[in-house]
Parts: structure tokens; sequence; C-alpha cells
């Protein structure tokens, strides 16, 4: 399977960042250090990183996580549950926890916790698994309101102990700082270098 790599954008303390998703025989957010998960205040800081690190970004529109909503959700659970944005959520939260190979909640296979995916997954209606003319609408008991709530607050505590904010003036001044490198070094002039912004 051809590895690929893509942007996702999510929402946090009311600030939209990025990182970076991997899509590969074992799906992963990309990692530093084995534990620091690289963000982005911006597609074009993203860009840049992974320009740097020849790394190619699939040239789509980014998944977007609104986490925030997932956080007001926490405060007051109830039964207005967005599927489509509990499931891409859920999802990013199990390939950050398989980048920094930590344990989730939300990958322990318990009859609970498989219970609240498959109402998450099915109230999402995708076509494939849909019947035609079906529309299915989940309907919550307290446990399973109650176990997607740690489930998705553990997912929150993960990515905020684990990332690093990558910004576009740190990602030129590493740049800046190799070609100075270079010339201290070699005594010769260095190839133009272009930083876009």
């Amino acid at each position: 399977m051809e590895k690929l790599f893509f942007a996702i954008w999510f929402r946090l303390d009311q600030k939209d960042r990025y990182l970076i998703w991997i899509q590969d025989e074992s799906d992963q957010v990309l990692v530093e250090t084995d534990v620091l998960i690289p963000v982005f205040n911006s597609e074009t800081a993203l860009a840049n990183y992974a320009g740097k690190k020849l790394i190619e970004i699939v040239n789509e529109e980014p998944l977007f996580c609104n986490l925030d909503y997932i956080s007001n959700w926490i405060i007051q659970p109830d039964n207005s549950i967005d599927c489509q944005m509990f499931l891409s959520t859920w999802n990013l939260f199990m390939d950050i926890a398989s980048g920094i190979n930590r344990p989730f909640t939300g990958n322990k296979k318990d009859k609970l916790t498989n219970k609240v995916y498959d109402k998450i997954f099915y109230g999402n209606n995708l076509p494939s698994v849909t019947p035609e003319g079906k529309y299915y609408i989940p309907v919550w008991t307290k446990s399973e309101r109650q176990r997607l709530m740690e489930i998705m607050s553990e997912g929150i505590a993960l990515l905020r102990r684990n990332l690093k904010e990558i910004d576009l003036i740190t990602i030129q001044f590493s740049i800046v700082s190799l070609v100075w490198l270079y010339t201290s070094k070699t005594g010769k002039d260095t190839p133009c270098v272009k930083i876009s912004s």
C-alpha cells in the first residue's frame, strides 16, 4: 500500500490548526521524537514544513474536526450528537494514539464501546451501508453517552499533551539557519533559497 500524507484541519480553543495524517497499512498522524505531534496555524506553514521534510501532501480539501463542538458537548452531553463530526474525531484520536503509541479507550473492543462506535458509524448513513430509502437516527442510552464522553475527553487530552506548535517563522528560521551553516562550513555561496509566504 502506498503511503499518503494528508492535511487535517481542527479547531480547538477557538483556534484553527492543521496536522499531517498518514494513510498507510496502519493509519496515524505524523509525530516527531515519537510523542510530539507537529501542528500548524495555517496550511501555508504545514506546506512549508512538509516541503522541508520532503513530504508530499495530497492536494485535497482538509478534513475538518471541530473539537470545540466536541468540548461543548462533553460539558452538556445530550442526544444532539453530530455523527459525522464524532466519527471523524474518534478516528482522528485513534490515529493520534497510534502515532504516539499510547493506549486509548476508543480502541477498546468491549461491548459498550463497540455499540457506541457502531451507532456513530451507521448514523453517518453512508450510501455503501445504508439501504435505499432508509435513514438511521441513533437513540442513545445514558451509559452510551457516558462512554462517548469519556472517549472524547481522553482524545482531546491526548492531543493537548502531545501537540507541538510550529509556525511559519520557526520554519523560515530553520531554513535560514541551514543556509548559514552551509556557508560558514564550506565558504561557498548557497543556491538561491526562496521561502514562500
